[in-house]
C-alpha cells in the first residue's frame, strides 16, 4: 500500500479552500466586504407580498435588501408582532465630495434622522405579482418616533403606514352606515317624487303640449305651403315696382332735370332783370316819398297839440251845457271821431315810416304791419 503523499493532500485542502472563497465572493454578492448594518422595521398592516430577498430603496435607489421576516409573540399580552429584518449597505451612501459613507457603531447618527422625518414605508414593487418593497424617505409632519434603543440586537427603524393602509384608514373613518341611510332616504324621496301625482300630471301635460306643438307644426308647414306661392307673386310684383321705379328715374334724369335746370336759367335772367330795372325805380320812388313822410311826421306835431287843446275846450264846454242835451251828445260824437282821424294819420304816419315802399305797392294782404 502505497503512502500518501502529504504535498498532494496540502495542495487538495489549499484548493478547496480557493474555490469556497471565490463561490463566496461570486454567489454572495461580495456581502461579506461590505459594509453593512441591520435594522427591524415593525409594519402595522398586512406585509403580504413582501418576501426575503425584496429591495430596500431610498426614494427608489437600491441600498439595502429583506433578510427576514418574523412573527413575535408575546404570551404575556396574547398580541403577535411581524418585525421584517433588513440590511442597509454602505456603498451606496456618498457624502458630496463623493467619499463613501461609513456607518457608525453606536448609530449616534439615527435619532436627528428620525426626528427629521426619515421613515420606512411598504410600496407596490410589482402591481403584477403584487409584490411588495421597503421604500426609505423624509417624511416631514410624521408622528414622533418611538423612543431609539442603541443597546438593542437589532434597533427599531420607525415606519409609516403605506399610502393603500393610508386611505383604507381614511376610508374606515367614514360612517358607510350613515351613507347608506342617507342614500336610501334619497332613493326613497326620488322614488316617490317620479311616482307622485305632480309628475304625472306634468308628463301628462308634456304629452299635450308635445302633441299641440306637432300640430301647430304640421299647419305652420301646410300654411307655408299655400303661402309660397303668393310670395312667389310678391316678389314678382316688388320687381316689377322696382322695374318701373328705375324707368321713372331714368325719365326724370332724361326730362325732369334739364326742364328744372332751364326754368332755373329763366328765374336767373328774371332775378338779373329786375334788379337792373325794378330796384333804381323803387329806390328813387322811395327818396321821392321820404321827404312827403318828414312833412306828415311834422303836420303831426302840431295836429296832436291841437287835439289836446280841442279836449280841454271840449271839457270847458261840456262842464257848461247840460249834462242831457243833444249839443252835448254832438259835440261829444264830434270829438270822438276827431280822436280817431288823429289816431289814424298817426298809425298811418308810423307804417309809412317803417314801410315806405307801401305807397308803390300798396300794403300786403295778411302780410306785415
Amino acid at each position: 500500500m502505497r503512502k500518501p503523499n502529504p504535498a498532494l493532500i496540502g495542495a487538495f485542502l489549499l484548493g478547496a479552500v480557493v474555490l469556497a472563497l471565490a463561490g463566496l465572493i461570486v454567489f454572495g454578492g461580495g456581502k461579506y466586504f461590505k459594509t453593512q448594518q441591520r435594522w427591524q422595521a415593525i409594519f402595522n398592516e398586512s406585509i403580504k407580498g413582501l418576501a426575503i430577498g425584496a429591495p430596500v430603496t431610498f426614494r427608489g435607489v437600491p441600498v439595502g435588501s429583506v433578510t427576514e421576516i418574523r412573527v413575535v409573540v408575546d404570551p404575556r399580552t396574547q398580541q403577535a408582532r411581524t418585525p421584517v429584518v433588513f440590511e442597509i449597505t454602505a456603498d451606496r451612501l456618498v457624502t458630496p465630495q463623493g467619499t463613501p459613507i461609513e456607518f457608525l457603531r453606536d448609530r449616534s447618527y439615527a435619532p436627528a434622522l428620525f426626528q427629521r422625518g426619515l421613515r420606512a414605508q411598504l410600496d407596490i414593487q410589482s402591481f403584477v405579482t403584487g409584490q411588495l418593497l421597503i421604500n426609505l424617505d423624509f417624511f416631514p409632519g410624521a408622528p414622533p418616533p418611538p423612543p431609539f434603543d442603541a443597546a438593542a440586537a437589532i434597533p427599531e427603524f420607525p415606519t409609516i403606514p403605506s399610502t393603500k393602509q393610508a386611505v383604507i384608514q381614511e376610508l374606515e373613518k367614514i360612517d358607510i352606515a350613515a351613507i347608506a341611510k342617507d342614500l336610501r332616504d334619497t332613493l326613497q324621496g326620488v322614488s316617490k317624487l317620479v311616482n307622485g301625482p305632480e309628475v304625472r300630471t306634468a308628463l301628462a301635460s308634456a304629452t299635450t303640449a308635445i302633441q299641440g306643438f306637432n300640430t301647430l307644426a304640421h299647419s305652420t308647414n301646410q300654411r307655408i305651403d299655400e303661402l309660397t306661392p303668393m310670395l312667389k307673386q310678391v316678389g314678382n310684383n316688388t320687381n316689377q315696382a322696382l322695374k318701373a321705379v328705375q324707368d321713372l328715374v331714368r325719365n326724370i334724369d332724361g326730362q325732369i332735370v334739364p326742364a328744372a335746370a332751364d326754368t332755373v336759367k329763366n328765374m336767373n335772367r328774371v332775378v338779373q332783370q329786375v334788379n337792373a330795372e325794378t330796384l333804381p325805380a323803387v329806390n328813387q320812388t322811395l327818396a321821392d316819398v321820404r321827404p312827403v313822410l318828414q312833412d306828415i311826421g311834422r303836420v303831426a306835431g302840431p295836429l296832436r297839440d291841437a287835439l289836446e287843446q280841442a279836449q280841454k275846450t271840449l271839457a270847458t264846454v261840456e262842464s257848461s251845457i247840460e249834462e242831457r242835451s243833444p249839443l252835448q251828445y254832438d259835440i261829444r260824437a264830434a270829438l270822438q271821431e276827431l280822436t280817431a282821424a288823429a289816431r289814424s294819420v298817426r298809425v298811418l304816419a308810423t307804417y309809412l315810416e317803417r314801410h315806405p315802399d307801401a305807397l308803390l305797392f300798396g300794403k300786403p294782404t295778411g302780410g306785415r304791419e
